[in-house]
């Protein structure tokens, strides 16, 4: 019903735009932004709430200055296949004028139910977008359509290249206007995601078998998909990358490749050559002083055709064919290169480099999506491993906002305690937590084995008098540490937090990965 205005406003025989409506994503909301050239300039903010984009008509663009005030005029709802288009609007027609995709992303609303706040005239939301990132409210004025847009995180800077680029086409709105590229863009779509093959962790090197040996990045799994100039860098989840990481999905555009999908990893080099989760996960995507590279290390699909069922030797060596020719060597794309075959001469190496580990491959063997079958392991060095973050100790410094944060693992369709994280966070990293904490307390504790009421919880790694003074928190949130190992109780020795994962899943944090 709340599409009714949107399409009485159209002649749908004249315009492009989309009438259909268009399922909701089931995994996150979603948002648009459309640079707009009609009667007068303006963008227009979408955000999807109850199966449609709730839309604002923002004269002056977004605000990106903390605390600053824009007017947003709330238009009609449009269904969430407008989030796709982009084109001309014959003139004459209602809104008649050039349409740019500017921006899109997930849309984290604050409220738990969007619909009645939005009725109230009071939304917070944050946006995590390929160009923008951050909170925003809008407030509803005493005139009914006209809200007020404010800025609550901090001042964002936009780069001069992104300010008339479209995100899905980078076309101008001059080139969009003309139709220029326009058959071009429709044609060429990123391939289809394929869920990556695992390896599977393992303290016991391979006594049988060949077996071939890459070092072991500590970074974000990123799987790039490529049609030409169309690029999309997505996590193991398919979330999407390519905002975090433009040097390297305009690389991998660069490469004149054609429906071709590629396995690897992102990674931030210290000096020393060794990968740093922490470094990457701290990395400004407009900072070049921190050296980001994408090292890739298999072939699925070249020019359309599946190349899964090929042994792993045969696809490597296309792929490394495929990066000498296309890649400049100086650039952010990298071949990860078998090492060696022999893991016990190996791993001394690395451990003198104070490298993680090493990535067995089964020699000859397939690449199966989403399989942890053995033919890949990972044979670690360090001691480092994702969490799921489940509730927060008071600071004894009054300024902080926390102590320490509870970390687990699930053990059986429960989660399960594996201790308290209090160092590796500075006052930033503070900050960006306590604000995504906000919206996640709870009164439950959400540990199995730390419930007040419980004799097995764990007295020796948490005393039961100090549980009435943390706050819990619903265990959405994942982290990653490092430590020195395993107590007798079950709980890390000496953790140190790394950072914040995003492109995992809390229920794929299994204690028995341990």
């Amino acid at each position: 019903m709340s599409l009714e205005t949107y399409r009485k406003k159209r002649h749908f025989d004249r315009t492009p735009e989309p009438i259909s409506a268009q399922p909701a994503k089931p995994f996150a909301r979603r948002f648009v932004i459309q640079k707009h050239a009609a009667s007068h300039l303006h963008y227009d903010l979408r955000l999807e709430i109850n199966r449609t984009l709730k839309s604002w008509a923002v004269p002056k663009f977004l605000p990106l200055v903390k605390g600053e005030k824009r007017l947003a005029i709330e238009v009609e709802d449009h269904p969430l296949s407008y989030g796709d288009f982009e084109g001309v609007i014959p003139k004459g027609e209602y809104g008649g004028g050039t349409v740019m995709l500017w921006d899109r992303g997930e849309c984290i609303l604050d409220d738990r139910a969007p619909a009645k706040a939005w009725k109230a005239g009071k939304l917070r939301f944050y946006l995590k977008g390929e160009k923008i990132e951050g909170w925003w409210h809008l407030i509803r004025s005493r005139e009914a359509n006209q809200w007020l847009l404010i800025r609550e995180h901090d001042t964002l800077s936009l780069p001069a290249a992104e300010q008339d680029r479209s995100v899905v086409s980078n076309r101008t709105m001059e080139a969009i206007a003309k139709g220029e590229g326009q058959q071009e863009d429709t044609k060429r779509k990123a391939p289809p995601f394929i869920e990556p093959m695992l390896a599977k962790p393992t303290e016991i090197i391979p006594k049988t078998g060949d077996w071939r040996y890459e070092i072991k990045f500590d970074g974000y799994r990123a799987l790039s998909r490529i049609d030409h100039h169309a690029v999309e860098l997505s996590s193991r989840n398919n979330k999407p990358l390519s905002h975090r990481f433009p040097t390297i999905t305009n690389a991998l555009s660069q490469l004149g490749l054609s429906r071709t999908i590629i396995d690897g990893e992102v990674v931030a080099l210290e000096a020393s050559g060794r990968s740093s989760f922490q470094l990457l996960h701290h990395a400004d995507a407009d900072d070049p002083s921190v050296p980001i590279y994408y090292y890739a290390f298999d072939l699925l699909q070249h020019e359309g055709h599946s190349l899964v069922h090929l042994p792993l030797q045969e696809r490597q060596r296309r792929l490394e064919v495929l990066l000498e020719a296309n890649a400049p060597a100086d650039g952010p794309l990298r071949l990860s290169k078998c090492i060696g075959q022999d893991a016990a001469r190996l791993l001394p190496q690395l451990a003198e480099l104070k490298l993680e580990g090493l990535i067995g491959k089964r020699a000859g063997s397939r690449y199966r999506p989403g399989a942890r079958n053995g033919d890949w392991i990972k044979l670690k060095l360090v001691q480092v491993r994702e969490f799921v973050i489940g509730g927060i100790t008071p600071a004894s410094n009054p300024r902080l906002p926390f102590g320490a944060i509870l970390v687990g693992a699930y053990n059986r369709g429960k989660l399960q305690f594996c201790g308290k994280i209090g160092s590796g966070f500075d006052d930033d990293t503070r900050q960006s937590l306590i604000g995504e904490f906000a919206t996640r307390f709870t009164t439950k504790c959400p540990f199995s084995n730390l419930a007040p009421a419980s004799k097995s919880a764990q007295k020796e790694a948490f005393p039961l008098s100090d549980l009435s003074k943390c706050r819990w928190l619903e265990p959405e949130l994942i982290c990653q540490a490092k430590f020195t190992e395993w107590t007798e109780q079950g709980v890390l020795r000496h953790p140190v937090f790394l950072g914040r994962r995003s492109d995992l899943e809390p229920s794929e944090i299994q204690l028995s990965a341990k």
